[in-house]
């Protein structure tokens, strides 16, 4: 009641009656001048509520602790797995030695995929970039010892030519026919290399327009390729058969394709023309999205179709290199297909000869 009549209201928990000496919880509340006093019997209910009010607490508080400790241990496992991945990108980018010891360290989970996935993605770009160097110190010993040849026999026949003023001219003639010829050899390599390292660059050349593809009719190259090369293919007895549609339009991303498409149609029939021994014609047929050139000639024996892509590789060394080869003739047709989005393979001809299948992008 002092407490109402100071503070406004007030109260008094289990407390002990002098009238009915029965435990009471009491209350008080003023309301102006006057005072409303209640009383309700404390009873065994209300203890038992106060103490399951407690035991909600301390249930609360437990579960609280266990959550943060399952939080920090989770927080923990990230951070040490994330840490793993630090120290990786660390070594790769001071170049250090890398191991998989980190591999299997990764945990079997979502953060364990996403892990595994980034050191894969990274593998494979470094595999590439040492593939990538792997083929430029192979192109440049290739080069070094085609050039080798031509070179020497250039420096050997003006050499004979200085030392011998007195030479018949009939044979001066032919020294400098051979000088010739080796020189176009020597052109013919230094211009297909140069093909070959631009092809090798257009994926990231200034060139590319990705927002504006241009759109090109291949058969008028194709028909332009076969009257360039119709006196060769004369004198070899080989008739060109042609089974294409009125035209075929492809997009493509480069400022300039038709001197790719023409370079690449070009090398298939100087190949043909080259090594096609015997072959009396070549047919070049589009179906279904797919191009194939194929000769009647000897064809290739079946342990060398995987290769015949590859730069500087022969079938027959001594004989390509007498009829005037680089050797880069079908790299240049691949590396042309791949930079324009398609896919190329090599296999014989039903009945004898040399088939070449390939799609172009776009």
């Amino acid at each position: 009641m002092q407490e109402a009549l100071a503070h406004g209201n007030g109260y008094d928990i289990k407390r002990t009656s002098e009238s009915t000496h029965e435990t009471y919880f009491y209350s008080a509340t003023r309301f102006g001048d006057l005072v409303v006093r209640s009383a309700v019997p404390y009873s065994a209910e209300l203890t038992e509520s106060l103490k399951a009010d407690n035991t909600f607490i301390y249930f609360t508080i437990a579960l609280t602790l266990l959550l943060a400790i399952a939080l920090y241990l989770n927080t923990r496992r990230i951070s040490r797995h994330i840490g793993h991945l630090r120290e990786f990108a660390i070594k790769a980018e001071e170049g250090k030695e890398l191991d998989h010891e980190l591999e299997r360290r990764l945990p079997d989970d979502e953060l364990g995929e996403i892990s595994h996935t980034i050191i894969t993605l990274y593998w494979k770009l470094r595999h590439s970039e040492e593939d990538k160097l792997r083929l430029k110190r192979q192109l440049t010993q290739n080069a070094a010892h085609e050039l080798k040849t031509p070179a020497a026999s250039i420096h050997g026949y003006l050499e004979s030519i200085l030392d011998h003023p007195d030479m018949p001219q009939d044979k001066r003639q032919h020294f400098l026919e051979r000088c010739y010829a080796q020189s176009e050899r020597m052109s013919k390599l230094l211009m297909d290399m140069s093909q070959l390292t631009r092809l090798d660059e257009m994926p990231t050349s200034l060139s590319i327009n990705k927002e504006n593809n241009n759109a090109i009719d291949i058969v008028p190259i194709i028909y332009n390729v076969l009257e360039d090369t119709a006196l060769q293919l004369k004198d070899k007895g080989i008739e060109p058969v042609v089974e294409l549609p009125a035209s075929i339009i492809i997009s493509s991303p480069f400022a300039e394709p038709e001197s790719l498409i023409y370079s690449l149609f070009r090398n298939l029939v100087d190949n043909a023309l080259a090594y096609a021994t015997g072959a009396t014609r070549i047919l070049i047929t589009y179906d279904n999205g797919e191009f194939s050139v194929a000769d009647n000639g000897v064809g290739v024996p079946p342990q060398h179709l995987p290769y015949l892509f590859e730069r500087f590789y022969r079938v027959d060394k001594g004989r390509s290199r007498k009829l005037g080869g680089t050797g880069l003739g079908l790299a240049i047709v691949k590396n042309t297909v791949v930079a324009l989005g398609g896919t190329i393979t090599a296999l014989p001809t039903h009945g004898g000869g040399l088939t070449v299948k390939f799609t172009l992008g776009g």
